[in-house]
């Protein structure tokens, strides 16, 4: 049972979305998959390797202008807000 959004290892969805659930897990999951990585690795009986199942949204990148793997990829290097002083 996940309670917090840094203890995430997978975002899994059909499509890119602009909520805060999505959002949060994208800037700390290493894994964004389609949900269908949930029913094949339950038919196999094990979890399957997630680069077969990376989310793809070319709608979504083209009308929001960005590129998924890319977002990803810089989450990875350097977490949200990481090293940031809000408050003094």
């Amino acid at each position: 049972d996940v309670k917090t959004v840094s203890s995430c290892t997978h975002v899994v969805t059909d499509r890119v979305r602009r909520t805060a659930k999505f959002l949060s897990g994208l800037s700390q999951c290493n894994n964004v998959v389609h949900y269908s990585y949930i029913i094949e690795s339950h038919r196999a009986g094990c979890w399957l390797d997630v680069t077969n199942f990376t989310l793809k949204d070319d709608a979504a990148e083209k009308k929001w202008g960005f590129t998924l793997k890319e977002s990803i990829g810089r989450a990875q290097k350097q977490k949200f807000l990481d090293g940031v002083s809000v408050f003094e």
